[in-house]
């Protein structure tokens, strides 16, 4: 972050241009904006976050310094807070929940509920894992497809849940007790014949991690396999 939009951030504020400092925040990266928050006087921090709509919040808070993400969580509106994990995956709104007591993370998955908050079942399922295992860090927003799909039935499927999973690189197979298969390319679905079913066509060789596995080691399976997703699977 250039050290002169720290100084505009402060001087705006200080002359109450709140319109500005919120145009001006529209227009950076929020791992910038995380950086230009964690290094704000006190004062101005929770003032700066609720300039933010609640998509680009929920990028911000996970990056924060977590003396100041506790800060802003203490200090803004519930209502403010729900709406704001409700942007998040699940993962991270899990993150987030994990480290608040839990009554206070009770009440929240509860008034979530009525709200419809569709990650919420999900939410009590990560929770119940231990922060350092692969349970604990996994995301639930994948794609899951039946063998018998055939492939535009995927592309289409897939089309319908874009907008939940970021960055599609593959899709898993299961069976109708959810029990992983294998896995298809994305890249390497579209080149195949439009009546080409996922079970002829997925790839059945797959590193996976337990839900009990420790992170470090998780983080091991990567580095060594070189991957770029890791199902984690309940034996």
């Amino acid at each position: 972050m250039l050290p002169e939009i720290y100084e505009d951030v402060c001087n705006l504020i200080e002359q109450k241009k709140f319109a500005e400092v919120k145009q001006l925040l529209q227009n950076m990266h929020p791992a910038d904006i995380a950086q230009l928050i964690n290094e704000l006087p006190e004062e101005f921090r929770l003032l700066t976050f609720r300039l933010l709509s609640a998509e680009t919040a929920s990028d911000v808070l996970p990056e924060l310094y977590d003396e100041i993400k506790d800060e802003l969580i203490n200090k803004i509106k519930e209502v403010r807070f729900l709406k704001i994990l409700d942007e998040m995956d699940s993962d991270e709104a899990t993150d987030i929940l994990a480290d608040l007591e839990h009554s206070r993370t009770e009440s929240l998955l509860k008034k979530l509920d009525k709200i419809d908050f569709e990650d919420s079942s999900e939410i009590r399922q990560l929770i119940k894992y231990p922060e350092d295992t692969a349970g604990g860090i996994m995301q639930l927003e994948v794609i899951a497809v039946k063998p018998d799909m055939k492939r535009d039935e995927i592309v289409e499927y897939i089309k319908s849940q874009a907008h939940e999973v970021e960055n599609i690189h593959y899709a898993f197979v299961i069976d109708s007790k959810n029990k992983l298969l294998g896995r298809l390319d994305i890249t390497k679905l579209l080149w195949q014949s439009a009546q080409a079913r996922a079970k002829d066509i997925m790839d059945t060789d797959i590193i996976t991690a337990d839900v009990e596995l420790d992170q470090e080691q998780v983080a091991h399976l990567f580095r060594k396999y070189d991957l770029y997703i890791l199902p984690v699977i309940d034996k």
